[in-house]
């Protein structure tokens, strides 16, 4: 299937009285089950193992002792070749570190859990007590995500994200604050790594602290005409990178003009919907900013399956899409 997404790989998200709570994917999770109980639910309770790998040489069958091949247990299916150095993470490992998050306080809970590239990325939403308005009626809700790699695919890592309630956005820290979460390798001693991860995560009130003075930064900033395109610009850039010469490659110039015009098009529409036009929000830079993350979430690309509609939400945590936010919003803090 596209974008990473097989049909080895899970999603769910808790929903309340029904709602879906997030981007209606997979399969529902009942409200207050730890993040063990949440996995087992959705179906990502398998382990994984470490397995001796072979090859033949002049007929004989001889191990590699330098190398293991990491192997989910419920299916068999190869994660990747690995070191001999490296430390497997389970998914009841990655589990229950977040329900020991989530023990320092009961008003944490866990939202949404998933996993893609058949199994080879898993990771979990943790909802925060905290929120905050940045106009009236739009209310911005903040989370820890932690994920985990298997078989070299991925480090083990965590980091505050923050989703914008009145359309689901998944907004993101400026590039330098993403830096404050943490990212370790499966290599050395596991357990020292994470209770280090339990202390950096610690901090996460201070970096919500940071992206609500930002938010408050860019709604308190009206912007004209001007600034608006100059603004689309930078973030066509930040997402799709600068146009091909005009003249080396006329060609394809104007196919990514167009593209251009067809995209920034749609983010002005954006920037004129119920959503982008709150009173105290309309016109401003928050504003701007969110036509273009909302178009990262919910309009980039042709995703019309269940399938690709996770693979819709991974990129916005993980992949392309999360990287380009990263940029979209130091344009728009350019503007304060």
């Amino acid at each position: 299937m596209a974008h990473g997404i097989t049909n080895t790989d899970a999603f769910g998200e808790v929903r309340k009285n029904g709602k879906k709570a997030w981007h209606g994917l997979g399969i529902e999770i009942p409200e207050g089950l730890s993040t063990v109980d949440g996995f087992r639910t959705i179906g990502l309770d398998w382990e994984t193992s470490l397995e001796p790998v072979f090859c033949e040489i002049a007929g004989k069958r001889v191990e590699l002792p330098e190398h293991r091949a990491h192997v989910r247990s419920d299916n068999n299916e190869l994660l990747g070749l690995v070191s001999d150095h490296y430390q497997a993470l389970n998914n009841s490992d990655l589990a229950k570190f977040c329900d020991q998050l989530l023990g320092v306080d009961s008003a944490v809970s866990l939202e949404t859990a998933g996993s893609l590239h058949g199994g080879r990325r898993v990771f979990a939403l943790l909802r925060l007590p905290n929120t905050f308005e940045v106009a009236p009626g739009d209310v911005v809700k903040s989370y820890i995500c932690t994920a985990n790699g298997h078989g070299g695919f991925a480090s083990f890592t965590g980091a505050l994200t923050n989703i914008r309630v009145v359309c689901n956005n998944t907004l993101t820290q400026a590039e330098k604050d993403l830096a404050k979460g943490f990212r370790f390798r499966h290599m050395g001693k596991i357990d020292d790594k994470l209770d280090a991860a339990r202390a950096i995560l610690g901090l996460v009130t201070k970096q919500q602290k940071q992206f609500e003075e930002q938010a408050r930064a860019l709604v308190a900033t009206d912007l004209s005409v001007g600034q608006v395109r100059t603004f689309m610009d930078a973030a066509w850039v930040a997402s799709f990178g600068k146009l091909p010469d005009a003249t080396e490659q006329p060609e394809a110039y104007l196919k990514m003009l167009e593209k251009k015009n067809e995209t920034i098009a749609k983010w002005l529409a954006n920037m004129e919907n119920a959503r982008n036009s709150l009173a105290g929000i309309r016109g401003t830079a928050w504003a701007a900013f969110n036509s273009v993350t909302e178009w990262h979430d919910h309009q980039r690309g042709r995703f019309q399956s269940v399938a690709e509609s996770d693979a819709r939400a991974h990129s916005n945590l993980f992949g392309i899409s999360n990287q380009s936010k990263v940029k979209v919003l130091n344009a728009a803090l350019s503007l304060v």
